[in-house]
């Protein structure tokens, strides 16, 4: 009877410490997460804190990992293309004056 009382006591405190560490992440995680949405109106690094935010919420759920793991290849994607120019957009150079016209504008 004494270990079976022991193993319900040991049993509810796992379970209220993974409730209580699911609810200290999700409240912890979700308020970086709007502290991110406010700062892409405000001046500061959004694009930082929010991923921050979604890495916080990923400890715990699954749907934040996904999402973060999504955000990441976006943004891998980005960067990739941003250095390649689009063919809409070509460097254009100055014409260099021909050998006739000697410097004169006009």
């Amino acid at each position: 009877m004494k270990n079976i009382i022991k193993s319900i006591i040991l049993n509810g405190c796992q379970k209220s410490y993974r409730v209580a560490r699911r609810l200290v992440i999700a409240i912890l995680g979700g308020t970086v997460i709007l502290i991110g949405l406010a700062l892409i109106f405000l001046p500061g690094p959004a694009i930082v804190v929010i991923p921050i935010g979604l890495a916080i919420l990923g400890l715990e759920f699954a749907w934040a990992r996904g999402l973060l793991r999504k955000m990441g290849e976006t943004g891998r994607s980005a960067f990739n293309k941003g250095g390649k120019k689009s063919s809409w957009f070509q460097e254009r150079r100055p014409k260099e004056p021909d050998e006739d016209s000697h410097g004169t504008f006009l």
